[in-house]
């Protein structure tokens, strides 16, 4: 036994243990590594996040704007118009990969209770609406139209990757009223 524990002090000097510094570096960075990874992946999703957050807003925004200027009336293909016209806002993302669906409400009995008067979706991505029409019910004080816009884009993420589907989706919402008649109708819209 004696022979034992000096053979392990002689492979383990308690002296030199403490003072050996050989691969010291090489423990911190397989220590520190992941979690620079991790961050460095999360900026870069971060930022193509706020990229693509401001792209979706502005083209949401510019949508709207432009089918409420219309004079009363506006037709399907006027609208695929603007459509087209807004979707070189979003790039360089994918165009199958966001949606903006427009809503013209109406207001409906005594208490200006919001009606859906038409519909259009661009064909690419539906988008969530939620609870619309609350929303739009203050607007109508006047018996007038709202338009209601809802942009949606889907954005890849490498950091989500790891914890869900590794996809962030983003939405923005515009609430307009038509400026030059109280209500604007769509010939070709549900």
């Amino acid at each position: 036994m004696k022979r034992f524990w000096t053979m392990i002090k002689s492979r383990f000097p308690g002296k030199e243990l403490g003072r050996d510094e050989r691969g010291l570096a090489a423990i911190e960075l397989a220590l520190t590594l992941p979690f620079l990874v991790l961050l460095f992946f999360g900026v870069v999703d971060l930022s193509q996040a706020i990229s693509a957050n401001k792209k979706i807003t502005q083209a949401t925004n510019t949508m709207a704007d432009l089918i409420t200027q219309a004079a009363g009336k506006v037709t399907k293909a006027e609208i695929d118009g603007v459509f087209n016209a807004a979707r070189p806002i979003l790039d360089p993302f994918p165009h199958e990969d966001f949606g903006i669906t427009i809503i013209a409400l109406k207001p409906s009995g005594s208490g200006n209770t919001p009606e859906v008067r038409w519909i259009y979706n661009n064909g690419g991505m539906t988008c969530t609406t939620g609870d619309y029409k609350q929303k739009a019910k203050p607007l109508m004080s006047n018996g007038n139209d709202v338009i209601f816009a809802v942009g949606c884009i889907k954005v890849p993420s490498l950091v989500t990757a790891f914890f869900s589907r590794g996809e962030l989706n983003l939405h923005s919402t515009v609430y307009l009223r038509p400026r030059q008649s109280d209500e604007l109708t769509c010939e070709g819209c549900s």
